[in-house]
């Protein structure tokens, strides 16, 4: 009977001790748990960057104490692993930072990464005099006048390639009909300057003798031509700008197109009309991305002009 009860006893002290243990064991647990979790509270990065822009660098800092790992996820399906990461992001959107620190605390932050605007420089454009006219079989004679420059690709209308690669160049068109002529200086694609010139057919000896006779009849009757202000590209774009705002109207722009308001002109590659395109953009927020102007030399009229832009909030 004795050696009952002290089994009984020994079993009683083994279960509190038990206990005791599972208790100390469970209050550590939880007593790390708390610390943890009181840490997260204290998480924290900085971004820095001048703008969130496509193809610009942002740094991304962690100011976490006591952070021991980082886990940068950039939104765009790429991460990194260091307490200092820099990303460059490759599309416009809206983009969430989420940072791990320990593998234990998370922090997120949003910012939106703008398209890259592009800034036209109009002293940058290749300089060269084109005539407005010339008969095929005769030889075109051009020249480059832009300063610093030291590489030249000249095309003229009529083929996908280079036609000459010097400062002076020559060619001889192969079909009538209006042709453009392009020139890159210095390899820089962003800055072509391209003109039109109009290859009129060969004359018979019949035509010929008529067109000399009329010349000479002619002479001293021509009228110079009529000079017009000249307005760069990135003027006229800042005018189209006003024009959006409604603070300026499109008639105000006659005296560049040389009374002919309703030039036929190409918006983000189609074709249309420049009052049906003024129509479209008045009272709206547009960003201009690229805009090219097309002129004659002598009277700087603009027979034409490209642009590529868009609308919204930006």
């Amino acid at each position: 009977m004795i050696n009952k009860n002290q089994n009984i006893q020994h079993l009683d002290r083994s279960i509190i001790l038990l206990l005791i243990v599972f208790f100390f064991v469970f209050g550590f647990v939880f007593f790390i748990k708390v610390i943890k979790n009181s840490n997260c509270d204290e998480i924290s990065f900085e971004i820095k960057a001048q703008r969130f822009v496509v193809g610009e660098l942002i740094q991304f800092h962690d100011k976490t104490n006591a952070a021991e790992t980082w886990y940068w996820e950039f939104g765009d399906k790429t991460s990194a692993s260091s307490k200092e990461a820099l990303h460059i992001y490759k599309k416009p959107g809206e983009y969430t930072i989420n940072l791990k620190v320990n593998n234990n605390c998370e922090t997120s932050k949003t910012i939106f990464v703008e398209e890259k605007s592009i800034i036209i420089d109009s002293t940058k454009f290749p300089v060269f005099k084109l005539p407005l006219k010339i008969r095929l079989g005769r030889t075109l004679y051009v020249e480059d006048q832009t300063k610093n420059a030291t590489s030249w690709e000249w095309r003229f209308g009529e083929t996908s390639s280079a036609n000459a690669t010097t400062k002076k160049a020559k060619y001889n068109f192969k079909s009538p009909g209006l042709k453009t002529v392009s020139l890159i200086v210095n390899g820089n694609l962003d800055y072509i300057t391209k003109k039109r010139i109009e290859v009129l057919p060969e004359l018979d000896e019949n035509t010929s003798k008529v067109e000399f006779n009329r010349v000479d009849l002619d002479k001293g009757l021509k009228k110079s031509p009529t000079i017009v202000p000249f307005i760069d590209d990135v003027e006229f774009a800042n005018k189209l700008l006003l024009v959006s705002q409604g603070k300026m109207s499109p008639k105000q722009f006659t005296k560049y197109f040389c009374g002919e308001l309703n030039k036929s002109i190409i918006v983000n590659k189609k074709s249309t009309k420049f009052l049906l395109f003024c129509e479209k953009i008045f009272d709206k927020k547009i960003k201009i991305k690229k805009i090219e102007l097309f002129r004659d030399d002598g009277s700087n009229c603009i027979n034409t002009f490209t642009i590529d832009y868009k609308k919204g909030w930006f």
